[in-house]
């Protein structure tokens, strides 16, 4: 699907070369980033990423540049490249407050708790994930509310209490299935599986681990499934 997708993105700039605005080559790079990190190609993604933010700057588009930045930070935790992380996050927090771009902040926040929490400063993540929680539910934007408790209950599964991440990720799944959120919910059983694995329930583990692979996989998300079945392999 995503190989079709960078296909058709390459014919576009193609036909559009030389002639693009910066809007548009922005977004071109920006949807080339997201299709190669898609693909598992996050070199790839993080030189489109970059480009992106780089046409935003020199154009003046600062909302464009907070989400360059946050696309360019993602991928970098993807990466383990957290110093990288760690500064585009916060480049683009800074540009979304300044533009008064609550539900820009509220994301940013949210990969900012992921980021701590992928370091183990877990302080730090839950900090960042609470202010992002208390923002989405001012919002009313179900999704970021979703992911940040399902990072939350990561928190708790790192701190020992297993018992509060499972309640809190069953939660999230009851949520996200009611909702729709068909592009959260394979993280959330991944989580799941991790959380019944730290329990020693096994049996319970793999098979919301399979879940999860099989959800990624019907959404040709080759970076996720590759990730999946790697956890799901350390338990067998």
């Amino acid at each position: 699907m995503f190989g079709d997708a960078v296909t058709a993105l390459e014919q576009a700039e193609t036909l559009l070369g030389g002639v693009a605005t910066p809007s548009e080559e922005a977004y071109m790079y920006g949807l080339r980033g997201l299709c190669m990190f898609r693909l598992g190609r996050s070199d790839e993604a993080l030189a489109a990423h970059r480009k992106a933010h780089d046409v935003r700057k020199a154009s003046g588009d600062l909302e464009g540049r907070a989400n360059s930045l946050n696309n360019l930070g993602m991928v970098a935790v993807a990466e383990k490249r957290f110093q990288e992380a760690e500064e585009a996050f916060g480049e683009s927090l800074a540009l979304f407050c300044r533009l008064g771009n609550r539900p820009g902040a509220a994301m940013t926040l949210n990969n900012l708790g992921d980021l701590y929490l992928k370091q183990g400063r877990d302080a730090l993540a839950e900090l960042r994930l609470l202010e992002a929680h208390d923002l989405a539910e001012k919002l009313g934007y179900v999704a970021e509310r979703v992911t940040t408790s399902a990072n939350l209950a990561e928190v708790y599964l790192l701190r020992g209490n297993h018992g509060e991440a499972h309640r809190l990720l069953e939660h999230c799944l009851r949520q996200a299935v009611r909702a729709g959120l068909r592009g959260v919910i394979p993280e959330i059983h991944a989580a799941r599986g991790r959380a019944y694995a730290l329990s020693h329930d096994y049996a319970e583990a793999k098979m919301a681990y399979s879940r999860a692979v099989d959800l990624a996989e019907e959404a040709g998300r080759e970076a996720l499934v590759s990730e999946l079945k790697t956890e799901l392999g350390a338990l067998t």
